[in-house]
């Protein structure tokens, strides 16, 4: 589950799971309907290979005017910058045979 100061944030939000080791796939996937998400990995691959990750939260297309903006209600959504991309001090270890990981974000 992904949350913000404790609430579900909507669909269509990008997780996005960055390797500390060079050389492994960079885990990404959407939110969906439930606040939920899961993770491709490497080509072809659902999850993430073990290792400690970077985890940031990103509205797609933020930054993008016109018809490839995402739906309006993203519009609203302000992820903090400490959760974003290049900016994220969140980590994760994943541990070899996968396993669940609840993303709970504080605006402050």
């Amino acid at each position: 589950m992904v949350t913000l100061d404790g609430k579900p944030l909507p669909s269509g939000l990008t997780v996005k799971f960055t390797p500390q080791e060079s050389g492994k796939p960079v885990g990404e996937g959407g939110i969906n309907l439930q606040s939920g998400y899961f993770i491709y990995g490497a080509p072809g691959e659902i999850g993430l290979n073990p290792g400690i990750y970077t985890v940031s939260v990103e509205v797609p297309f933020a930054d993008e005017p016109g018809p490839y903006s995402g739906p309006p209600e993203l519009a609203k959504v302000k992820i903090p910058e400490a959760y974003q991309t290049g900016k994220s001090s969140l980590t994760y270890t994943a541990p070899s045979g996968g396993g669940t990981f609840n993303i709970e974000m504080v605006s402050k």
